[in-house]
C-alpha cells in the first residue's frame, strides 16, 4: 500500500512538473495557428498608446535565438481620430538618457504602427533603469513591471 502511494505522488508530482514548463509567465500569451504552423508569443501594455511586445516563430517550439522583435503601438481615439501616426511614424526611446531613433516607417497611414527591434536593442531596454518613448504624438515611459517583461521576452527568444 505505501509503495502504491508513494508511486502516486511522484507521478502527481512528475505531472505538476512537467505541465509547469510549458506555461508561460503571467501577462504573456501564446498563439499557436496549425495551419501555418507558427507559434506567437506577446505581452501587452495597456497604457497609451496601447502597446504590444511580440514575436513569431516556426513550428511548435523554439529551434534558434528570435534576432527581431515586434513592438506594436494602437493609437487613441480620445487622442487621435484616424492616421494617428501619418505626420510622425517614428520611434525614439530615451534608454538611461540616451536617445535611440528607430528608422521611420515610409508612407505609412494608420492607427497602429509596428517596428522591427533587433535582439540587441531589446537586450538594452531589458537592461535599462529607465526607458522613455515617443511615438507619434504620443509619449511614456515603461516602468519596472513593464521592463521586466522585456527581459522575459528576451529569455523566450532565446533557443534552450
Amino acid at each position: 500500500m505505501k509503495n502504491i502511494l508513494l508511486t502516486s505522488a511522484i507521478c502527481f508530482i512528475l505531472t505538476l512538473a512537467a505541465s509547469g514548463q510549458n506555461k508561460l509567465p503571467k501577462g504573456f500569451d501564446l498563439d499557436y495557428d496549425k495551419f501555418k504552423d507558427e507559434t506567437e508569443i506577446s505581452f501587452e501594455d495597456g497604457l497609451s498608446p496601447r502597446f504590444v511586445g511580440w514575436f513569431h516563430h516556426s513550428g511548435q517550439s523554439l529551434k534558434k535565438d528570435i534576432d527581431e522583435f515586434n513592438f506594436t503601438f494602437m493609437g487613441s481615439r480620445q487622442r487621435c481620430t484616424g492616421y494617428c501616426f501619418k505626420n510622425d511614424p517614428g520611434l525614439i526611446f530615451l534608454i538611461d538618457g540616451e536617445r535611440v531613433k528607430t528608422p521611420e516607417i515610409e508612407n505609412f497611414l494608420g492607427d497602429t504602427i509596428t517596428f522591427q527591434i533587433g535582439r540587441a536593442m531589446v537586450a538594452k531596454i531589458a537592461a535599462a533603469k529607465e526607458v522613455q518613448f515617443q511615438v507619434g504624438p504620443f509619449e511614456g515611459t515603461w516602468k519596472d513591471k513593464t521592463l521586466a517583461k522585456f527581459k522575459t521576452l528576451l529569455d523566450l527568444g532565446t533557443a534552450k
